[in-house]
């Protein structure tokens, strides 16, 4: 534990500013009437700003609960930071000593390197855990200890223009060659194929999920094993180029001008037929044509269409601080989060994809392809690719679709971070 908090201790240098930005200040929601009541105050660390209205009207009715049922005045100290701020925040938190008692994460990118440093509670008995379904569940095991409470789930690829699709009569690809076809189709009629956007580096970064999630069903199934353990190289997976060679080659003009909001108002104003990118987007393009019609498809990789499937990623979670001094209030509220009665209301007012039984609303119109196919079996769990080689990918790739690095030096500067990841472990 020592070790890994040493090695993550760089973050308090960084997080001066940090605190400064997004939605930091700590709001407290509670009573104020407090009697003889039993006094707590929970801390919880969220990276979802944009959400602080549901956050604090889900934690007020279990204030309420809590205060009706248990004699508890519960105080709740929620802060929201940005989403890109809040892991440099944790752990500069965690190596001041000042853990909040909940805290959001990334199951696959922090997950690991959370559990190595003791910070989670081990939640496996609690009664949520029988309500998520299987992926859900899968997706917050680590080391045979369930870590949190899923909450945001996508289910991804890129994003196509169903009206454009269906005015040509295009099917959507299974193989490299079939997604050749359409964009000879598209640019045929005048279309785009696709919307480029490089400027924000997590852009471009994304190809590293796809492909590499896709590889290993049909390449190597042991790929992540394999790159801990050194006996591997991203050159087995070198045909990941080839769907971003494509990509690139058949997109918008003045990529790396162009960020994630300016991409979908292209994408929302019909500039290209597809957009390699998740729903994450839906209400930035909906908040520009409220009425378009897309969806969510798999992205080939190469010709082998068992390797076409979606992606299934769980990125955020709540955990318990293993060093919290209120872990059994704050367990009951991870278990409010699947309350059979109101859990159902609270996601799909986030907007977020149901994970368990208990969840009846209906899902994103975007996404009713994804979720027939995920059902069928055609998808696979977001690959545990180490944070520092996504953050690796957002430079090497850039600089690749900027003709600034070769295949090869990419894949070299990929090999790099894993490795160095590996050592610090």
């Amino acid at each position: 534990m020592k070790k890994n908090i040493a090695l993550l201790i760089v973050a308090i240098m960084t997080i001066g500013l940090l605190v400064g930005c997004g939605d930091q200040g700590a709001t407290t929601t509670g009573t104020t009437d407090s009697g003889d009541l039993e006094q707590i105050e929970l801390s919880i660390l969220i990276g979802q700003p944009r959400f602080r209205e549901q956050y604090e009207t889900y934690f007020d009715k279990f204030i309420e609960m809590v205060r009706e049922e248990q004699g508890i005045d519960l105080t709740i100290n929620l802060e929201m930071p940005n989403d890109d701020e809040v892991s440099a925040i944790l752990q500069t938190r965690m190596a001041s000593n000042n853990s909040p008692d909940i805290f959001n994460f990334h199951p696959f990118n922090d997950g690991p390197t959370y559990a190595r440093a003791g910070w989670f509670t081990d939640l496996s008995g609690e009664p949520f855990v029988d309500k998520l379904w299987p992926a859900a569940k899968d997706a917050v095991t680590i080391d045979g200890e369930i870590v949190g409470v899923p909450l945001e789930s996508t289910q991804w690829g890129y994003l196509y223009n169903r009206d454009i699709f269906d005015e040509l009569g295009l099917e959507l690809p299974n193989t490299i060659s079939e997604m050749e076809e359409v964009i000879a189709v598209l640019e045929e009629n005048d279309i785009t194929p696709f919307v480029l956007s490089y400027a924000e580096g997590w852009i471009p970064q994304l190809f590293i999920s796809l492909t590499t999630g896709s590889l290993i069903e049909t390449v190597n199934p042991n790929f992540v094993e394999d790159m801990n353990e050194g006996n591997t190289s991203y050159a087995e997976f070198e045909q990941m180029f080839e769907i971003m060679d494509l990509a690139n080659a058949h997109g918008t003009d003045r990529a790396f001008e162009v960020g994630a909001d300016q991409g979908a108002a292209d994408f929302a104003n019909g500039a290209a037929a597809m957009y390699v990118q998740g729903p994450w987007m839906a209400d930035a393009i909906l908040s520009v044509n409220p009425d378009f019609n897309f969806g969510v498809a798999p992205l080939p990789v190469d010709d082998n269409p068992d390797g076409t499937l979606v992606n299934v990623s769980f990125s955020n979670v709540l955990g318990v601080s293993s060093f919290s001094e209120n872990q059994e209030i704050a367990t009951q509220l991870i278990n409010f989060i699947l309350d059979d009665d109101l859990s159902s209301d609270f996601y799909n007012s986030l907007g977020f994809n149901p994970i368990s039984d208990i969840h009846t609303f209906d899902i994103h119109p975007w996404q009713s392809g994804t979720v027939i196919l995920v059902e069928e079996g055609r998808s696979y769990l977001d690959p545990l690719v180490p944070g520092p080689v996504k953050a690796e990918s957002e430079r090497a790739f850039q600089s690749y679709f900027a003709g600034t690095m070769t295949r090869e030096e990419v894949i070299e500067a990929l090999d790099s971070a894993w490795a160095q990841y590996v050592l610090h472990q």
